[in-house]
């Protein structure tokens, strides 16, 4: 039996594929937690607060992992696709959380968006 001997450059971009994939695991998970304990309920200011820490960590770490995937040499553009996408949900869910609209704001649109 011939054994397919791969190339030493791809090597990496292996390595740094399955890492990938195993963060976005993560995020996965962190949104989840984000959802049951944050979104679905009044949170307490506890909550926030670890919210905060590990979000920041959350984006940071992404940003940087899409940095690196960013590469043009990168073959695998729907990971990068993928991880464009849950960097969109992290940034948004922490603008929701931490800097949310004021709520004479929100009644504003509200109110020009259905009028009467």
């Amino acid at each position: 039996m011939e054994t397919v001997v791969q190339s030493p450059a791809l090597a990496p971009m292996h390595w740094v594929s399955n890492h990938v994939r195993e963060w976005l695991t993560q995020c996965a998970d962190f949104r989840r937690w984000e959802r049951e304990k944050l979104l679905l309920q009044d949170p307490p200011a506890e909550s926030l607060a670890e919210h905060r820490k590990l979000a920041r960590y959350m984006i940071s770490t992404t940003r940087l992992m899409l940095a690196v995937i960013s590469d043009p040499e990168f073959s695998d553009r729907s990971l990068r696709e993928s991880v464009e996408g849950v960097l969109a949900q992290l940034e948004d869910s922490w603008e929701m959380l931490h800097n949310p609209m004021p709520h004479e704001e929100a009644e504003a649109i509200l109110s020009r968006a259905f009028p009467g």
